[in-house]
């Protein structure tokens, strides 16, 4: 039997190959929790460099005054004003989902106008990642983005550490425990 073959080196290669995955997961662990407790928010290039070249990513934010959206994607990064936060609002009000006599189209073409035509997306972005921010976060973003596939993100600062963490983790995980 060659050295590699013995059962004691399989056994301390399997217990290496474990510590490696428990000291990958401490790590991840850690800098999750350097995130929570010492956050940094990802720069234009973080956030571009995590999307894929069919997804757009809108960052919505309402100010006391002012709607605007961050929209980013691999090729492209702008701000779009959208009007008043009064009429965003408002527009978001009087969508009522709950009230199945009620005809939500006007309302929702409504709020289309406001808070999507304006954006610009491209035909390309299949995928549109959305963080809303207040009364926008009642708003069915599905509703709105008709088309596509939604998905919501909490921030784009959270959409890369979880890129990051899934990346992390698909190398790591090329070592199974025993």
């Amino acid at each position: 039997l060659e050295r590699d073959d013995l059962p004691a080196s399989r056994s301390a290669r399997r217990a290496r190959d474990a510590m490696k995955d428990v000291v990958g997961r401490i790590q991840r662990e850690k800098k999750a929790a350097a995130t929570v407790f010492y956050p940094r928010a990802a720069t234009l290039e973080e956030l571009q460099a995590g999307l894929a070249s069919d997804e757009a990513l809108v960052l919505y934010g309402l100010t006391s005054t002012e709607a605007v959206a961050v929209v980013a994607t691999t090729e492209d990064a702008r701000t779009v004003r959208l009007g008043p936060t009064e009429a965003v609002v408002a527009a978001c009000e009087a969508l009522v989902p709950s009230d199945a006599s009620a005809d939500p189209a006007k309302a929702v073409a409504t709020l289309v106008e406001r808070v999507v035509t304006p954006l610009g997306l491209p035909a390309s972005a299949k995928r549109v990642l959305v963080s809303p921010d207040g009364a926008l976060s009642f708003a069915p973003p599905a509703l709105l983005f008709a088309g596509r596939d939604v998905v919501c993100v909490p921030s784009g600062t959270t959409l890369v550490a979880l890129a990051e963490d899934r990346k992390s983790t698909r190398l790591n995980s090329s070592h199974s425990l025993p």
